[in-house]
């Protein structure tokens, strides 16, 4: 017989962090096998569920999901099933993926609608916010505390100036700041099975957006006794949840390796200072704000910005000391093979930030600073490969993983790089930032 348990630890968000554990009843020897996980999107483990992936127990019959990263798949519970091997095959019991005792919003579940940094390629009319526990809700929806109120809910684009204002709207309790301006939210709807609040607009046109779940001001647990977030220290309040995204309805997000011929070009030549082209507005960057890239052994840390995609590639031309995620690719963080790009020498004849890429080396840290949340990876590989070599860097992943190109020996006499370096790291831990 196989007993299997779960340490009550912190969980972040709706990402799986705890080790399931798995033992014998008399303790003497291991169980051996894997371990297979699955997500419902309710509290109870009902319905199918989604299979988040199977793991290999150690050698102390112990499987770790936190330290593979394969557990990135969202929901409000779990459920773990020993496959058998020395011993018969057992599941657990329904777990909750949160051990938060205050009402969070699910950041990364498929039912919250955008994800935090998402871009998006329709014109959403709607957008929903899961919780991961009941929260107050009232047919009066002028309650102060409910979740049906519109009232509780922030939703800003910036103003005609196309940016942010200066004091940026970031909280329910100052309002909106400067030229920022305010979507109504037209009404909303609950769902106290689900815990997923379903908010009304007019389609959104194409842009930048950020959407607040207010805690500082709002809503509160089905108890009303816990704020969003929980009691921040010294006030009687909780906090906010930001939530940013993108809208580019009018740019195609997947064109496909088919149409494309070889790799960004990611390095000027060195010796002589290039002068660049306006950029043209169908290949303008999108800029994250709180989105970067840390790579601890290069003592790298620059802003990450959105490549756009077209039928012929990515032009990396503009990206200056910058990151490049290449749109098409997962987007940093999500699941799937997040491709991202560095200049090796740059049009000021300077080295660019990638330009000791080549130096990193098995089990280094790759880490994306995102939205208050730390993601760390783990170098994998590294290798270089033709500019051609479209698959080796689209490679398609299910879990999170980053690739890191940029381009390696330049010939004086083509005046063109031989090769691209990639470096591969998958995702093993997401902590909140300090």
């Amino acid at each position: 017989m196989v007993l299997i348990y779960t340490l009550n630890r912190p969980l972040f968000l709706s990402k799986i962090s705890l080790p399931l554990h798995v033992v014998t009843d008399n303790g003497t020897t291991r169980a051996t096998g894997t371990v297979t996980f699955t997500i419902y999107s309710n509290p109870a483990c009902s319905g199918a569920g989604t299979n988040a992936g199977t793991i290999t127990l150690d050698s102390s019959g112990v499987a770790h999901p936190s330290d593979s990263a394969i557990l990135t798949s969202n929901g409000l519970s779990f459920k773990a099933h020993y496959n058998g091997g020395n011993y018969a095959a057992v599941d657990s019991r329904c777990a909750s993926i949160s051990t938060s005792a205050a009402p969070t919003v699910l950041l990364f579940s498929s039912n919250t609608i955008p994800q935090a940094g998402a871009v998006l390629t329709t014109n959403l009319d709607k957008l929903n916010v899961q919780f991961n526990k009941p929260v107050w809700f009232d047919s009066q929806t002028e309650y102060d505390h409910s979740a049906a109120n519109p009232v509780n809910y922030l939703l800003i684009t910036p103003g005609t100036d196309g940016v942010f204002s200066e004091y940026q709207t970031d909280a329910c309790s100052i309002g909106v700041q400067g030229n920022d301006l305010e979507i109504p939210i037209n009404s909303v709807d609950y769902d106290p099975e689900t815990f997923v609040a379903t908010l009304h607009v007019s389609p959104l046109p194409d842009g930048l957006y950020t959407f607040i779940i207010c805690g500082s001001t709002s809503i509160w647990d089905l108890e009303n006794t816990t704020p969003l977030n929980g009691f921040q220290l010294g006030t009687t309040h909780g906090s906010d949840t930001i939530l940013n995204f993108i809208i580019s309805s009018s740019r195609s997000t997947t064109q496909g390796a088919a149409q494309k011929t070889k790799l960004p070009d990611t390095g000027f030549a060195p010796g002589r200072i290039t002068a660049l082209p306006k950029q043209p507005a169908e290949k303008a960057y999108h800029a994250f704000g709180d989105l970067t890239l840390e790579i601890p052994a290069l003592k790298l840390k620059n802003s990450i910005v959105g490549v756009p995609e077209t039928a012929s590639g990515w032009d990396v031309t503009w990206l200056g000391n910058n990151a490049g995620w290449l749109n098409g690719t997962a987007f940093p963080t999500w699941n799937g093979n997040s491709v991202i790009t560095g200049h090796v020498w740059d049009a000021n004849n300077l080295p660019g930030i990638f330009v000791n890429l080549k130096q990193l080396k098995y089990d280094d840290q790759v880490k994306i600073h995102a939205w208050g949340q730390v993601y760390t990876y783990a170098v994998r590989e590294t290798r270089t490969v033709a500019p051609s070599s479209l698959n080796a860097v689209l490679k398609h992943e299910d879990i999170a993983w980053l690739t890191l190109v940029t381009c390696e020996g330049f010939n004086p006499f083509s005046t063109q790089y031989s090769s691209r370096r990639i470096v591969r790291a998958v995702l093993v831990s997401v902590t909140a930032e300090k």
